[in-house]
């Protein structure tokens, strides 16, 4: 969630902070996911799929997710316009996150 505001800081343009974020964002990922098959799920009887099969489907919806939102979407999009929706999303997580205080 600060690799886009850092990386705007630091003057990238905002449609490549935005790609480079998702780069890094795969790969922390699929870190976490690695480490939840190493260390063992709970109730992975109840699963009807298997991890590594849920991770291959993951990966490629996150590839096909990857190519339509960047064809459809940036090349619509302005970076100004990005900015502002990247700002909305910002705020809404800070107010549920204010929220869940009290």
């Amino acid at each position: 969630m600060f690799i886009v505001p850092l990386l705007l800081v630091l003057g990238y343009e905002t449609k490549k902070a935005t790609a480079t974020s998702t780069f890094v964002i795969v790969f922390i990922s699929l870190a976490g996911f690695l480490g939840h098959m190493i260390q063992g799920v709970q109730d992975t009887d109840n699963m009807e799929i298997s991890l590594f099969n849920l991770l291959l489907l993951a990966g490629a919806a996150t590839v096909i997710g990857a190519q339509v939102g960047s064809r459809l979407i940036f090349n619509r999009i302005s970076g100004k316009k990005i900015e502002q929706i990247f700002a909305l999303v910002l705020l809404l997580v800070g107010i549920k996150l204010i929220y869940g205080l009290f």
